[in-house]
Protein backbone atom coordinates (compact mmCIF):
# COMPACT_ATOMS: atom_id res chain seq x y z
CA UNK A 1 0.00 0.00 0.00
CA UNK A 2 3.00 2.21 0.97
CA UNK A 3 4.62 1.86 -2.81
CA UNK A 4 1.34 2.88 -4.64
CA UNK A 5 1.53 6.64 -2.41
CA UNK A 6 5.07 6.49 -2.89
CA UNK A 7 4.49 6.34 -7.01
CA UNK A 8 1.29 8.11 -7.29
CA UNK A 9 3.62 11.12 -5.44
CA UNK A 10 6.56 10.34 -8.54
CA UNK A 11 3.54 10.42 -10.98
CA UNK A 12 1.96 13.99 -9.86
CA UNK A 13 5.24 15.52 -9.03
CA UNK A 14 6.72 14.51 -12.76
CA UNK A 15 3.47 15.82 -14.17
CA UNK A 16 3.34 19.36 -12.29
CA UNK A 17 7.22 19.70 -13.42
CA UNK A 18 6.30 19.16 -17.00
CA UNK A 19 3.40 20.98 -16.95
CA UNK A 20 4.74 23.88 -15.12
CA UNK A 21 7.40 23.78 -18.03
CA UNK A 22 5.13 23.37 -20.41
CA UNK A 23 2.61 26.74 -19.27
CA UNK A 24 5.93 28.52 -19.33
CA UNK A 25 6.69 28.30 -22.34
CA UNK A 26 2.66 29.32 -23.24
CA UNK A 27 2.08 25.83 -24.52
CA UNK A 28 -1.30 23.99 -23.46
CA UNK A 29 -0.74 22.00 -20.27
CA UNK A 30 -2.41 18.96 -21.96
CA UNK A 31 0.88 18.91 -24.20
CA UNK A 32 2.53 18.92 -20.36
CA UNK A 33 0.83 15.66 -19.68
CA UNK A 34 0.98 14.17 -22.35
CA UNK A 35 4.71 14.37 -22.16
CA UNK A 36 4.75 13.60 -18.42
CA UNK A 37 2.99 10.09 -19.05
CA UNK A 38 5.78 9.42 -21.85
CA UNK A 39 8.96 10.35 -19.36
CA UNK A 40 7.08 8.14 -16.40
CA UNK A 41 6.95 5.13 -18.69
CA UNK A 42 8.91 2.50 -18.37
CA UNK A 43 10.90 3.07 -21.83
CA UNK A 44 11.93 5.53 -20.79
CA UNK A 45 13.66 6.86 -17.41
CA UNK A 46 12.48 4.39 -15.68
CA UNK A 47 11.16 5.75 -12.13
CA UNK A 48 10.30 2.78 -10.48
CA UNK A 49 6.46 3.23 -11.40
CA UNK A 50 4.96 -0.38 -11.90
CA UNK A 51 3.03 -0.77 -15.30
CA UNK A 52 0.39 -1.99 -12.97
CA UNK A 53 0.07 0.74 -11.40
CA UNK A 54 0.19 3.04 -14.45
CA UNK A 55 -2.12 0.83 -16.06
CA UNK A 56 -4.80 1.61 -13.22
CA UNK A 57 -3.90 5.35 -12.99
CA UNK A 58 -4.73 5.56 -16.50
CA UNK A 59 -8.10 3.38 -16.67
CA UNK A 60 -9.00 6.52 -13.62
CA UNK A 61 -7.53 9.25 -15.64
CA UNK A 62 -9.46 8.24 -18.81
CA UNK A 63 -12.54 7.72 -16.82
CA UNK A 64 -12.25 11.27 -15.25
CA UNK A 65 -11.81 12.61 -18.65
CA UNK A 66 -14.77 10.83 -19.83
CA UNK A 67 -16.81 12.12 -17.46
CA UNK A 68 -15.68 15.69 -17.58
CA UNK A 69 -15.90 15.50 -21.60
CA UNK A 70 -19.49 14.45 -20.59
CA UNK A 71 -20.51 17.24 -18.57
CA UNK A 72 -20.02 19.72 -21.58
CA UNK A 73 -21.78 18.18 -24.23
CA UNK A 74 -25.67 19.65 -23.86
CA UNK A 75 -28.27 17.59 -25.75
CA UNK A 76 -29.74 20.76 -26.63
CA UNK A 77 -26.88 22.08 -27.86
CA UNK A 78 -26.06 19.20 -30.10
CA UNK A 79 -29.36 19.65 -31.44
CA UNK A 80 -29.02 23.47 -32.66
CA UNK A 81 -25.62 22.78 -34.37
CA UNK A 82 -26.61 19.01 -35.27
CA UNK A 83 -26.35 19.47 -39.44
CA UNK A 84 -23.58 21.83 -39.25
CA UNK A 85 -21.77 18.94 -37.01
CA UNK A 86 -22.93 16.20 -39.07
CA UNK A 87 -22.01 17.95 -42.64
CA UNK A 88 -18.62 19.36 -41.62
CA UNK A 89 -17.79 16.13 -39.05
CA UNK A 90 -18.14 13.59 -42.35
CA UNK A 91 -16.54 15.34 -44.88
CA UNK A 92 -13.84 15.85 -42.28
CA UNK A 93 -13.29 12.22 -41.87
CA UNK A 94 -13.72 11.05 -45.45
CA UNK A 95 -11.34 13.70 -46.86
CA UNK A 96 -8.78 13.13 -44.33
CA UNK A 97 -9.08 8.86 -44.75
CA UNK A 98 -8.95 9.46 -48.50
CA UNK A 99 -5.56 11.93 -48.26
CA UNK A 100 -4.31 9.67 -45.64
CA UNK A 101 -5.04 6.43 -47.24
CA UNK A 102 -3.40 7.20 -50.60
CA UNK A 103 -0.29 8.95 -48.93
CA UNK A 104 0.36 5.93 -47.30
CA UNK A 105 -0.43 3.19 -49.97
CA UNK A 106 0.81 5.04 -52.87
CA UNK A 107 3.78 6.97 -52.02
CA UNK A 108 5.03 5.08 -48.57
CA UNK A 109 4.29 2.08 -49.80
CA UNK A 110 2.20 0.56 -47.45
CA UNK A 111 0.10 -2.34 -48.05
CA UNK A 112 -3.70 -1.91 -48.59
CA UNK A 113 -4.84 -2.99 -45.28
CA UNK A 114 -2.28 -1.07 -42.91
CA UNK A 115 -3.04 2.32 -45.13
CA UNK A 116 -7.36 1.45 -44.01
CA UNK A 117 -5.78 1.59 -40.64
CA UNK A 118 -3.99 5.01 -40.93
CA UNK A 119 -6.31 6.73 -42.59
CA UNK A 120 -8.72 5.79 -39.99
CA UNK A 121 -6.18 6.23 -37.34
CA UNK A 122 -5.77 9.86 -38.45
CA UNK A 123 -9.12 10.49 -39.46
CA UNK A 124 -10.60 11.08 -36.23
CA UNK A 125 -9.44 13.39 -33.10
CA UNK A 126 -8.91 13.46 -29.58
CA UNK A 127 -12.08 14.17 -27.88
CA UNK A 128 -10.55 14.42 -24.46
CA UNK A 129 -7.56 16.48 -25.51
CA UNK A 130 -9.82 18.90 -27.59
CA UNK A 131 -12.37 19.20 -24.96
CA UNK A 132 -9.41 20.10 -22.77
CA UNK A 133 -7.97 22.70 -25.00
CA UNK A 134 -11.05 24.63 -25.52
CA UNK A 135 -12.12 24.21 -21.63
CA UNK A 136 -8.40 26.31 -21.21
CA UNK A 137 -9.61 28.86 -23.65
CA UNK A 138 -12.59 29.56 -22.24
CA UNK A 139 -14.12 28.65 -25.47
CA UNK A 140 -16.58 25.70 -24.76
CA UNK A 141 -19.42 28.01 -25.00
CA UNK A 142 -18.46 29.78 -28.55
CA UNK A 143 -20.23 28.65 -31.45
CA UNK A 144 -17.20 27.34 -33.06
CA UNK A 145 -16.38 25.30 -29.95
CA UNK A 146 -20.34 24.02 -29.39
CA UNK A 147 -19.41 23.12 -33.62
CA UNK A 148 -16.41 21.63 -32.80
CA UNK A 149 -18.28 19.18 -29.58
CA UNK A 150 -21.08 18.21 -32.29
CA UNK A 151 -17.88 17.11 -34.62
CA UNK A 152 -16.40 15.23 -31.97
CA UNK A 153 -19.41 13.34 -31.08
CA UNK A 154 -19.99 12.96 -34.55
CA UNK A 155 -16.76 11.29 -34.61
CA UNK A 156 -17.28 9.22 -31.88
CA UNK A 157 -20.50 7.27 -32.99
CA UNK A 158 -18.79 6.02 -36.15
CA UNK A 159 -15.37 5.04 -34.00
CA UNK A 160 -18.36 2.62 -32.24
CA UNK A 161 -18.92 1.40 -35.70
CA UNK A 162 -15.74 1.28 -37.11
CA UNK A 163 -14.33 -0.59 -33.96
CA UNK A 164 -15.97 -4.11 -34.62
CA UNK A 165 -15.70 -3.64 -38.59
CA UNK A 166 -11.80 -2.81 -38.11
CA UNK A 167 -11.65 -6.48 -36.33
CA UNK A 168 -13.01 -8.05 -39.54
CA UNK A 169 -10.26 -6.62 -41.79
CA UNK A 170 -8.07 -8.89 -41.60
CA UNK A 171 -10.69 -11.65 -42.81
CA UNK A 172 -12.23 -9.81 -45.14
CA UNK A 173 -16.27 -10.55 -45.72
CA UNK A 174 -19.26 -8.24 -46.96
CA UNK A 175 -21.36 -10.82 -44.13
CA UNK A 176 -19.19 -10.63 -41.74
CA UNK A 177 -18.94 -6.86 -41.98
CA UNK A 178 -23.07 -6.44 -42.47
CA UNK A 179 -22.65 -8.46 -38.71
CA UNK A 180 -20.15 -6.21 -37.22
CA UNK A 181 -21.65 -2.88 -38.66
CA UNK A 182 -25.01 -4.43 -37.08
CA UNK A 183 -23.42 -4.98 -33.69
CA UNK A 184 -21.97 -1.57 -33.84
CA UNK A 185 -25.65 0.22 -34.41
CA UNK A 186 -26.92 -2.28 -32.06
CA UNK A 187 -24.73 -1.00 -29.40
CA UNK A 188 -25.50 2.60 -30.15
CA UNK A 189 -29.04 1.70 -29.64
CA UNK A 190 -28.96 0.19 -26.73
CA UNK A 191 -26.99 2.78 -25.09
CA UNK A 192 -29.40 5.65 -26.31
CA UNK A 193 -32.31 3.55 -25.02
CA UNK A 194 -30.66 2.73 -21.28
CA UNK A 195 -29.61 6.90 -21.07
CA UNK A 196 -33.08 7.58 -22.34
CA UNK A 197 -34.81 5.14 -19.40
CA UNK A 198 -32.42 4.27 -16.74
CA UNK A 199 -29.84 6.69 -17.03
CA UNK A 200 -31.85 10.06 -16.86
CA UNK A 201 -33.75 8.63 -14.07
CA UNK A 202 -30.86 7.87 -11.87
CA UNK A 203 -29.47 11.29 -11.90
CA UNK A 204 -32.72 13.32 -11.86
CA UNK A 205 -32.99 11.20 -8.29
CA UNK A 206 -29.63 11.25 -7.29
CA UNK A 207 -29.64 15.07 -7.76
CA UNK A 208 -31.80 15.47 -4.46
CA UNK A 209 -28.82 14.58 -2.50
CA UNK A 210 -25.47 15.96 -4.14
CA UNK A 211 -22.94 12.98 -2.15
CA UNK A 212 -25.10 10.81 -3.65
CA UNK A 213 -24.59 12.26 -7.18
CA UNK A 214 -21.36 12.60 -6.89
CA UNK A 215 -20.94 9.19 -6.01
Amino acid sequence: MEQIFIQLAIILFVAFVVSYIASLFKQPIIIGYIIAGILISPFIIKLGVSTDIISVFSKFGIAFLLFIVGLHLNPKTIKEIGISSLVIGLFQILLTFAFSFLISFKLLGFGILASVYIGIALAFSSTMIVVKLLSDRDELDTLHGKIMLGILLIQDVIVVLLMPLLQGLSNFSWLLIAGEIGKGVGIIIIAYFVNRLVISWLMKHSAKNLELLFI
